[in-house]
Order: structure tokens, then sequence, then C-alpha cells
């Protein structure tokens, strides 16, 4: 999969996750951001024959497939467990998904505790193969 940022398809969205791990001075706010850097570089590993549009707000990737004709959104970020131990100082964290359909004023959320199962959840989510 690529993720292309479709207000200007020559930033490089990897980049722009980059800037925020090099910007943040809180520890957590880092760890989450280089989270969603191994969701997305684990999903350019798969190859570029998918193509999603996506965009980073308020802390959130927010991905929605190519065809303009899709109804589905799914909005991605890490969260921590709620009352979970610490690891060197971090709680546990997993990724957390927020899939919305333009029909439905209701949302699915997901959740996944590696870049695989989160992957899973995406191509069912677009229905890719």
């Amino acid at each position: 999969m690529r993720i292309v940022n479709p207000l200007n398809e020559d930033e490089d969205i990897k980049t722009e996750i980059r800037k925020q791990i090099d910007s943040s001075d809180n520890r957590f706010e880092t760890f989450k951001w280089q989270k969603l850097l191994e969701f997305v570089l684990y999903l350019h590993a798969e190859g570029p024959t998918t193509i999603l549009y996506g965009q980073f707000m308020f802390g959130k990737l927010w991905l929605q497939p190519s065809n303009i004709n899709s109804q589905v959104s799914a909005e991605i970020w890490v969260d921590r467990y709620d009352y979970a131990p610490l690891r060197d100082g971090l709680p546990e964290t997993h990724y957390r998904l927020q899939i919305s359909h333009q029909d439905s004023p209701t949302t699915t959320d997901a959740r996944a505790k590696t870049v695989e199962e989160a992957e899973q959840v995406l191509k069912r989510v677009f229905d890719m193969k």
C-alpha cells in the first residue's frame, strides 16, 4: 500500500511523521508517532499496488481509498490500554481504528495490537485483497 496526501501528492507522509517525532519533547507523544511511523512503513513495504489517500489531523492518520466513490474512511491512532502496566516508563499501547461510513451516523471501532492486525482491518474495511 502507498499513502498519498490528496492535497499534495509530492509530500511524503513518512517525512511528515518524522517532523512530528523530531519536534516533540514529550516522550509518550514521540513514542506514539514512532508507532504510527512503524505502521506506515509496514504498509509501504507491501508495495505501491494499492493507493490510499491519507492526512494527519489532530494526532490521527485519516485514510480513505483513492477511489473517489468510496463511502468509507478510517482514522488510526496509537492509544494506551486503560490501567496498563508501564514498560520502560511507557504504557502498553495498541492501534485504534475508527471506521466511518458516509451513509451511517455511527462508527465502528477496532483495536489491533500489531501492524499486521491493523493492516487486516484496513483490508477488510476497504475491501482489498
